[in-house]
Order: structure tokens, then C-alpha cells, then sequence
């Protein structure tokens, strides 16, 4: 009976194999576009802070508004983007932006530096060249500047300026500040990436996996067993209906019919095992885990204030200890090691074990030099 068990579960491995390989090339398709919309997002909420220290509070002079609309503020997002906030090209562009502000701020009967305010012009026209379609407005933009800068011709006061109060929500899209705001609201913590949870829609009983967690904007992202239908569902929205009793966790569908029915029966028994998240021997994150929050650290790693620190422990002894002592010598090796690696590390780390001796530690916004001199 048991090897006929063996053979059925072995040739419904060989069924899905297919099947779950197109899967997960779709979800990672899905991960992808989402992984790239999140650095999006982040990187427009970089601009829209650097904005607001630098504007906020006071009337805004027009041209300023003007420069950002014309696009400016896409090279801002680009420049963070694609090479980060500690970068020459997004500190360059600050900068200008920083004399600008300086400069207009001047009294219009005072002489600016007349080479450095050439060069400033000469920098935004190169720049706006690139990103401002509107030849009109580009070249208007570019007369002001000069106007307001050097004046209108040689010896001449330069033109006074405009100011205004300035809605800062302007310079971000309205439904990500409105996300954002409305999703601070204490997560799912059971939910991990990889689980099953059926939902009610439209009447019907669906099964989606949970395939991406994202922070910026939050979200959690669900797929159907068939990749054509996906949900996009804030922690508000995924706490209501797990709340309504529309939304329930149910066992893994990846695993074939055998190993999931054996899955409920172990599950039904033991509803304290830790979740499928997590390495039931060290209680550590596993491997899929870990990976999801590196994700998450490296994308907001671009943050002048944010630094973190990446650990690899290999124990190469264990499988030594697994030959000579036996497996559970191995088991008890590898629990005394994971509450020592607790014991050392700050509440905030979060450790996880890869695989059979590789531990990994992520230690967020803390520096080396930090944690070796507290060790």
C-alpha cells in the first residue's frame, strides 16, 4: 500500500511539474512589474519630501513651480531612481534647485555672480532639453530664468518674481499619498508570501496565493491558481475581510493531492506549529522569507538615513555531526545554535536559516562599525 501511496504521489510530481514551472514564471513576471512600481513609488516619495523641507511653509515663487512642472521634477525622480539619493547626479540637481531658491530669494536690485548664474542657466537648459516636450513653454522657461537672474538686458535690474502658496500634493499622484495615509493600519501578521487564502467574490469561493508583500504603497498581492485573475488588496481591506469571515487561510495548492491532504491532517493536529514561513526547528525565517525582506531593505536602502548590515554564518560541521552523532544530535546542535544567535542579536534583527548550516542575519539601520563595536 505504501509504495502504491509512493508511486501515485511520485507521478503526480511529474504531472505538475509543468504546470507549477509556468506558474512561477508568471508570478515572477508579477513580481517584477510590482518590484519596479515600488521603486517608483519610493522614489517619488523621496522628491516629494525633499520638496517639502525645502518649500514648505512659505509662498513658492512661480518660476520654481513652473521649473518642476516642466520637468524638473521627473529628472528629480529619475535621478533617485536610477542611481540613488547619495549619487553626483541627484545631489547636482538639489543643488540647483537649493541656488535657485537662494537667488530668487535675493533682493532684485542685488547682482548675482553673472558666470555661476550663466552656468546654472546653462545646466537647466541642457537638462529640461530632455524631458520637456513643450518648446514653447521650455524656451519661455528658459527666458524667465535669465530675466530673473541676470535681468532683462545688460545693467539692468532683474525682473521680480511671483509667489505663491503651493499645495505640496501637487507634485505626487493623489492615490498614492491617499494609499499610503489610509494604510497605516497594523498588517497581517500570519500572512506570509507563498500562503493560501480563500476569498469570497461575487458569491463565489476563490483560492489566490499571497505572491507579494508590498510597503510602499502597502499592498498584498493575490493570484488564482490559474494566473488570470489578481487581486491588489490594502492590509485595511484584507483585515475587513478576514474580519467578515470572507476571507480564510487554507492548506497549500501547490502541493500535490497526497502531500496535501497529509498537510490538513498535520495542520488540524497541530495548529502551533509556527508558520510555513518560518524553520519549524529554530523558529528563524526560511529561505523565501528572508529573501522578501532583503527585497524590501534593498529598495529602501537608497535612503541617505538608512543603512543595514548582511550576515552569512556557515557551520560546516553539522553534517559531521548528523554522520557520526545521529540526527538528533544535529536537531539539538542546531536549536542551542539558533538561541545563541538570538541571544546576541538586537530585537530587531531578523535571522533566518537558508538552509542545513547557513544561517543569514539582516540587521536593519544599523552600521558595521556599530555592531562590531557593541560585540
Amino acid at each position: 500500500m505504501q509504495a502504491t501511496l509512493q508511486q501515485a504521489n511520485t507521478k503526480l510530481h511529474e504531472l505538475l511539474a509543468p504546470v507549477l514551472q509556468r506558474r512561477q514564471r508568471y508570478h515572477q513576471r508579477l513580481l517584477d512589474r510590482f518590484e519596479g512600481r515600488q521603486k517608483i513609488a519610493q522614489s517619488k516619495l523621496a522628491v516629494f519630501e525633499a520638496l517639502r523641507e525645502r518649500l514648505a511653509g512659505q509662498p513658492v515663487p512661480d518660476l520654481i513651480v513652473t521649473l518642476l512642472e516642466a520637468g524638473w521634477y521627473h529628472l528629480l525622480v529619475l535621478s533617485h531612481l536610477r542611481h540613488g539619493q547619495e549619487s553626483p547626479p541627484w545631489q547636482r540637481r538639489i543643488e540647483v534647485l537649493d541656488r535657485l531658491l537662494a537667488w530668487l530669494d535675493a533682493d532684485p536690485q542685488t547682482q548675482l555672480p553673472q558666470a555661476e548664474a550663466n552656468a546654472l542657466i546653462s545646466q537647466l537648459d541642457s537638462d529640461l532639453g530632455t524631458v520637456c516636450h513643450d518648446a514653447i513653454k521650455y524656451r519661455q522657461l528658459v527666458q524667465d530664468l535669465s530675466d530673473c537672474l541676470l535681468g532683462p538686458r545688460q545693467g539692468e535690474m532683474r525682473k521680480a518674481i511671483a509667489r505663491n502658496p503651493v499645495d505640496f500634493k501637487r507634485f505626487i499622484e493623489p492615490q498614492l499619498v491617499a494609499r499610503i495615509e489610509a494604510d497605516k493600519f497594523e498588517p497581517i501578521k500570519t500572512l506570509a508570501i507563498g500562503d493560501w487564502v480563500r476569498i469570497q467574490r461575487e458569491g463565489k469561493s476563490i483560492p489566490y496565493k499571497l505572491v507579494w508583500i508590498g510597503s510602499i504603497p502597502p499592498l498584498y498581492l493575490c493570484v488564482d491558481p490559474s494566473g488570470s485573475d489578481k487581486l491588489e488588496l490594502s492590509p485595511r481591506q484584507l483585515v475587513v475581510l478576514f474580519q467578515s469571515h470572507m476571507a480564510a487561510k487554507i492548506c497549500d495548492l501547490d502541493l500535490p493531492l497526497m502531500d496535501r491532504a497529509a498537510d490538513r491532517v498535520l495542520h488540524e493536529l497541530y495548529t502551533k506549529i509556527p508558520s510555513p514561513s518560518y524553520d519549524p526547528l529554530t523558529r528563524f525565517m526560511d529561505r523565501n522569507q528572508f529573501i522578501h525582506h532583503l527585497k524590501q531593505a534593498l529598495i529602501q536602502s537608497g535612503r541617505p538615513d538608512t543603512q543595514h548590515v548582511l550576515c552569512q554564518l556557515e557551520l560546516n560541521v553539522i553534517r559531521v555531526i548528523a554522520s557520526v552523532c545521529g540526527a538528533d544530535c544535529e536537531e539539538a546542535f542546531l536549536r542551542h545554535t539558533a538561541r545563541l544567535i538570538r541571544h546576541l542579536l538586537p530585537e530587531s534583527a531578523l535571522p533566518a536559516r537558508l538552509r542545513e548550516g547557513t544561517f543569514a542575519i539582516l540587521l536593519l539601520t544599523h552600521s558595521l562599525e556599530g555592531r562590531l563595536q557593541s560585540r
